[in-house]
């Protein structure tokens, strides 16, 4: 696992509260990240089955935050993971906490001042 899990990890998708699926489709998006997986290694590493698995991945290819590499028959997150990603970095956060101290380091220093996260 990557460590940009959250708590989503620590969830047993197979419990019967209400959002079983929202769960599972969740958990294979963290699966999948940078490098993308294939369907049988994406059901080796959620215990789903097959077919669970393919159909979510199908769900999610629709909504456009999966994507499939027909050729290397594997999946990858979709483009519409980097919309969502661009519009959650637009609320505030760290960087609105911390920019002013940023920018008051580089004018101080006279070099040039990054804050970087993990």
């Amino acid at each position: 696992m990557t460590p940009q899990l959250s708590v989503i990890q620590h969830m047993d998708p197979r419990d019967g509260n209400g959002t079983q699926s929202v769960d599972r489709a969740l958990m294979l998006l963290q699966r999948l990240g940078a490098e993308g997986r294939t369907l049988a290694a994406l059901v080796s590493d959620t215990g789903l089955n097959k077919a669970t698995v393919r159909r979510l991945l199908l769900a999610l290819i629709r909504a456009g935050l999966v994507e499939q590499d027909e050729a290397r028959r594997t999946y990858h997150l979709g483009e519409q993971m980097q919309v969502l990603g661009a519009q959650a970095a637009r609320r505030p956060g760290l960087m609105a906490a911390a920019g002013e101290s940023v920018m008051r380091l580089a004018q101080v220093t006279g070099e040039a001042a990054l804050l970087s996260v993990r």
